[in-house]
């Protein structure tokens, strides 16, 4: 269990550092990316409905829609009359919706990569690698259940 950790830890510090190069200065992170995208997605949400869908904590997700609107991304939206008025919504701001604009445009350009430049990324291979041993895993234990 402990070399599956590992594996998932490096992993996610790997793909966090592509995200950043890839990113080239912009700071999101991979949770902040995410989050806009399901807020995006629906054009408005509630942290309740974004901690199901993504399977995190409320708690979670209000921090991270804070941080958000702190920073001008989101804006958290008054309750239409029939709605209850306790619940919050946010929707992505002009500024949100350009930043995420720039970041999928980035994306879309490593999607686009030959595989060549694909592993110039991925110079020490360790994401190729890591999802090689996240699949055996995977299917490992869909064969022992």
């Amino acid at each position: 269990m402990q070399v599956e950790f590992e594996t998932l830890h490096v992993l996610k510090r790997k793909i966090d550092e592509l995200f950043n190069s890839v990113l080239g200065g912009v700071e999101l992170t991979i949770e902040q990316y995410i989050l806009m995208t399901v807020v995006h997605k629906s054009g408005r949400q509630n942290p309740t409905k974004i901690a199901a869908e993504l399977n995190i904590s409320k708690a979670a997700v209000s921090r991270r829609c804070r941080e958000l609107e702190r920073r001008r991304f989101f804006e958290r939206l008054q309750p239409d009359v029939e709605d209850d008025c306790r619940v919050i919504y946010y929707t992505l701001t002009r500024e949100g919706e350009r930043l995420l604009n720039k970041v999928n445009g980035l994306i879309n350009e490593v999607y686009q990569m030959d595989t060549e430049d694909a592993h110039q990324l991925d110079s020490d291979g360790c994401i190729i690698n890591a999802i090689q041993v996240v699949n055996t895993m995977i299917t490992t234990n869909k064969h022992a259940s």
